[in-house]
């Protein structure tokens, strides 16, 4: 073998030194610190070669992306959570986490696809009255074609012609009566419409048996400070003027609630998690771990619920298909205890007898907890009207 020759600018330190230089300037380095790029992220500060300042498609493709994870993960993990109880809590907390979907993105996707879905196809076919006895919401009010006096006095006049002891007496005659109230209480509705909120009935707000007022009758719990009082007698007030906001236009109150109801879910989370770790105390296992299962039994009734209203919207389009899909709805609501109570049993490995009156514990605290978080919802929304 032949030495270098130091003079030979071909070889050499002079020859080495510049394909060190001519390598470096081709490599592709992070724009943070310099180093070399040896894949899509900096080995070294942890930078994405993937620049942010981009077309805002690309940006929003991220953003999806970054939500739900959408890759072959996103339905291997919807596949495992739906069909097998309590398998993907087990396998992500054994140690499989790359070829899962993550917990949180997972609960924040389909939480975020739900309730998007329910805000944009919900309306609210509800009537909001008020009187002496307080708030009454009633089903939908049938809208009734109007009549004039004169109408009304002939069909009255043809039913006194008829013999008072036949069918077709009493059933025209109900009919007739019924619709005169149906046509008051709507003329009644139209008119409220045009009166100021301020001079119309406000719903009734007892407490210690006398009407709530903010001056002569508030509501004082003692455990409170003074400041804390003040201000829930403001709200209790907005609450009760916002009624009369409720009462023109009830989807209103819909949309607000369903604006507040994700963020109540999310403050709940952590207290499911904090009830099973209570509740499975001597499995000496982690609250994350609590956490993980919480979000995973989250997720599966975001999906369940998800499915559901996709069913009923089907449903409604193709009344044709409305029986087998009304039997997959039944299914899906009989998987959702069935479902909840495996995953326990599964995740936490106790006996039956044992599993089942913890899952009863469990639950009923739960759905306590949920219409407490639910009736605050909508007191919330009541007052951000």
């Amino acid at each position: 073998m032949s030495a270098a020759n130091p003079t030979d600018p071909a070889s050499g330190p002079v020859a080495a030194a510049s394909t060190d230089g001519a390598d470096r300037a081709n490599q592709v380095r992070c724009s943070n610190c310099d180093a070399p790029l040896l894949g899509p992220f900096c080995y070294e500060c942890g930078q994405s070669l993937k620049s942010p300042i981009r077309e805002l498609t690309s940006l929003v493709v991220d953003l999806f992306e970054f939500i739900t994870d959408v890759d072959g993960r996103f339905v291997k993990s919807l596949g495992l959570l739906y069909c097998r109880p309590g398998r993907l809590s087990m396998r992500y907390l054994g140690g499989e986490r790359v070829r899962f979907m993550r917990p949180l993105r997972m609960y924040l996707g389909l939480s975020i696809i739900l309730f998007l879905a329910v805000s944009l196809t919900n309306t609210v076919e509800t009537e909001v009255r008020v009187d002496g006895s307080g708030v009454n919401i009633t089903g939908p009010s049938e809208q009734v074609e109007p009549m004039s006096a004169e109408e009304m006095a002939a069909e009255a006049r043809a039913i006194q012609q008829l013999d008072p002891s036949s069918a077709e007496f009493r059933e025209r005659i109900a009919a007739h009566a019924e619709r005169a109230a149906a046509q008051g209480q709507q003329a009644i509705r139209e008119a409220q419409k045009d009166i100021p909120a301020e001079f119309r009935e406000r719903p009734d707000v007892r407490f210690n048996d006398k009407d709530w007022d903010k001056e002569t009758n508030p509501l004082i719990i003692s455990w409170l400070p003074d400041a804390a009082n003040e201000a829930l007698n403001e709200l209790i007030g907005k609450a009760v003027d916002n009624v009369t906001k409720v009462q023109d236009d009830p989807q209103r109150l819909m949309d607000a609630f369903m604006d507040v109801l994700p963020q109540t879910m999310f403050v709940l989370l952590p207290l499911f998690a904090l009830l099973l770790k209570l509740v499975y105390l001597f499995k000496k296992r982690l609250y994350v771990e609590h956490l993980i299962v919480a979000l995973h039994s989250h997720s599966f009734l975001f999906l369940s619920f998800l499915l559901l209203w996709a069913f009923a919207e089907l449903s409604a389009l193709w009344p044709v298909i409305e029986t087998p899909l009304t039997w997959l709805m039944i299914a899906v609501g009989t998987w959702i205890p069935v479902y909840l109570f495996l995953t326990q049993k599964r995740v936490y490995a106790q006996g039956w007898i044992m599993t089942t009156i913890k899952y009863g514990f469990v639950g009923t605290l739960y759905l306590i907890m949920l219409s407490i978080g639910a009736l605050t919802a909508l007191v919330i929304s009541l007052v951000r009207l």
